[in-house]
């Protein structure tokens, strides 16, 4: 380890969460933080810098018809920002992800970030005094509400973020615990 190196133990990672609140757009009610969420870090060793990336993914998407034509398409994007002991992310609905109709009602909960995991970085980071990056598991669920006699639909699951890759890690998926369920 290099003079200018701390200890992976005094880098502080710390939660970003952000106020909850409720949208309304058309048939589409999302809950949802209200900016950007993630991990931040304190203590990085003097002299670090750190360069960001950004990433994004559509993390969800969902698409249902009718006799009268296209019910249902909701598509959830999320970009991240990232630079290995950070990451943030935000979410939004592409214009062409934003549709509800024929008394359909689509339901969206993002949740704030859960507990920080830490996974172990490479040689080259542990030099400069980052031995560690962080891993934050934030929840979502979709529920849509179509009318009679069509199912309805529901999927909850995990997004895995973490500071070295943006979405998931090696050996971590970008989702977790993926769960639908239909009736």
């Amino acid at each position: 380890m290099s003079g200018a190196a701390i200890p992976a133990a005094a880098l502080a990672f710390n939660i970003l969460s952000a106020g909850v609140s409720e949208m309304k757009q058309g048939d589409i009610h999302y809950t949802g933080p209200t900016s950007t969420i993630g991990v931040t870090v304190s203590n990085l060793p003097s002299g670090v810098t750190l360069k960001t990336k950004h990433s994004e993914a559509e993390i969800f998407s969902y698409q249902s018809e009718a006799l009268a034509g296209e019910a249902v398409n909701v598509k959830l994007r999320a970009y991240a920002a990232y630079d290995g002991p950070q990451v943030q992310v935000t979410f939004q609905f592409p214009s062409d992800g934003m549709r509800a109709r024929f008394d359909s009602d689509v339901y969206v909960t993002v949740g704030n970030p859960l507990s920080i995991d830490r996974m172990e970085t490479s040689a080259g980071w542990q030099q400069i005094g980052i031995g560690q990056y962080p891993i934050v598991r934030v929840p979502i669920s979709v529920f849509v509400d179509e009318p009679w006699p069509t199912d309805n639909y529901k999927a909850t699951f995990m997004l895995v973020l973490s500071g070295m890759y943006g979405f998931g890690a090696p050996g971590l998926s970008v989702y977790e615990d993926y769960q639908v369920t239909t009736d």
